[in-house]
């Protein structure tokens, strides 16, 4: 019974783990609806625990304590270089700083 609850408490924590969404702040492209957000602190609010916030060229800032939720925090990219690299890979250009 004790392995029969484990496996069912594992099974629970991997399905939950894989609804994870991810959400756009700063992107400038086309606006996708409850994916697309503006700045910090609205795509905080829609997110859910697990969510991972992308970041787009920007400053983007929220009040200390804000901060209320286990989040993925991701830049837009890096650049490419060294041998066999791309560097047309990277098209977008900018700073983005985060402050919580």
């Amino acid at each position: 019974m004790k392995k029969l609850f484990l496996l069912y408490l594992a099974a629970t924590l991997i399905s939950s783990l894989s609804f994870a969404n991810m959400l756009r702040v700063g992107y400038k492209g086309p606006s996708i609806s409850g994916v697309d957000y503006a700045d910090l602190q609205s795509a905080h609010n829609a997110a859910n625990i697990g969510d991972t916030l992308m970041f787009y060229p920007g400053s983007y800032n929220m009040q200390m304590g804000q901060t209320t939720k286990r989040l993925v925090y991701l830049g837009y990219g890096y650049f490419l270089s060294g041998e066999g690299s791309n560097p047309d890979l990277q098209t977008i250009t900018g700073d983005c700083v985060i402050d919580t």
